[in-house]
């Protein structure tokens, strides 16, 4: 057959569909189809011309981690991750499309693979066609896609993992839930989310512990960010004493308050770029007090800059490493 080019209305349609199937069994959450994964592994194994595995089946992905320490403290080192990615690439992906598929490291995807196996499968639906012996090997594949979450392979036995038990998104496809778990598992492991961004749990059960403290202690911006919005905007510059320095429509609100000897500054700004929903997400950036620019982390030896009029403005220039001259600068000449 000659290259596909277009697809037709038909095919188009078939291809959102299928989208939609695979989306269901990425996010699939009922108990794992244990008999069609167990068939799965052993058609793995047998194809690498060794015997049947034992299948250890574990609950979630900590639990899988846990059984594999086990596994690696008892000797059982030898693992077969390697020959099995190189015999998916070998006989599915360089007859579909020449691209890189980076396994994780001894590891198969189960569900998490959908996006993959819809590739394939869409391909195959077009018109694509398959050698009877990759037709086999990708079949493998689909099982687990339909069966199971992720699993570990190792000489002589597979770690795999049940579904979860929940699993909670935001409008666009995000973990997220504001009441508890983003994703929870039947062995009582969970996973909490605010749009996407993972945080400790916590910060979800028990709201009241945030507090200005520890909203300040906070290294990662993005937690930190969620931490304000639950702890409220509003509510945190009063609490903390925070004064408004300066204040831009285009770069932001520099707030500063003192923290024992020393004055602590922070330029709150709104993201220019939107949100895939259309939201602006509000971020919170420490600056130095003096707003003198970062260094560059690339010179060990650097230093931060010289001292700046604190201004919403050099603010933002300084977590670029630069003076607010400088920053103009460069974007008058992008523009």
């Amino acid at each position: 057959m000659g290259k596909i080019t277009e697809l037709t209305a038909e095919q188009a349609a078939m291809l959102t569909a299928m989208q939609d199937e695979y989306l269901r069994y990425g996010l699939n959450c009922d108990p794992a189809d244990r008999p069609r994964a167990n068939s799965a592994f052993e058609r793995i194994y047998q194809r690498l011309s060794l015997g049947a595995p034992w299948v250890i089946w574990v609950s979630s992905p900590l639990g899988a981690h846990l059984a594999r320490a086990m596994l690696a403290a008892a000797g059982s080192r030898a693992q077969v991750g390697a020959q099995v990615r190189a015999q998916v690439r070998a006989q599915v992906w360089d007859q579909v499309g020449d691209q890189k598929i980076d396994f994780m490291p001894a590891a198969l995807f189960g569900q998490h693979d959908a996006g993959w196996v819809a590739w394939v499968v869409a391909a195959v639906a077009i018109g694509v066609k398959l050698r009877s012996d990759t037709a086999d090997t990708f079949r493998i594949f689909l099982d687990l896609c339909q069966s199971c979450m992720w699993a570990y392979a190792f000489r002589g036995a597979v770690i795999a993992c049940d579904r979860p038990a929940a699993i909670h998104r935001d409008k666009i496809g995000r973990l997220h839930n504001t009441s508890g778990p983003a994703m929870a598992f039947r062995d009582g492991w969970t996973i909490h989310a605010v749009h996407g961004v993972r945080v400790p749990g916590w910060i979800i059960e028990q709201p009241s512990r945030i507090t200005v403290a520890t909203i300040e202690s906070e290294q990662n911006s993005e937690i930190k960010r969620v931490m304000i919005e639950r702890f409220g905007w509003d509510r945190y510059a009063q609490e903390s004493g925070a004064e408004v320095v300066d204040h831009d429509e285009r770069w932001g609100t520099l707030y500063r308050r003192v923290a024992g000897t020393e004055p602590i500054l922070w330029l709150g700004v709104i993201n220019r770029s939107p949100e895939p929903d259309g939201s602006f997400r509000r971020y919170v950036l420490p600056v130095h007090p003096e707003l003198r620019p970062l260094p560059d982390p690339a010179v060990p030896s650097e230093d931060f800059g010289a001292p700046q009029t604190l201004t919403a403005f050099n603010a933002v220039a300084s977590t670029f490493g630069m003076t607010g001259a400088a920053y103009a600068a460069q974007l008058s000449a992008e523009s």
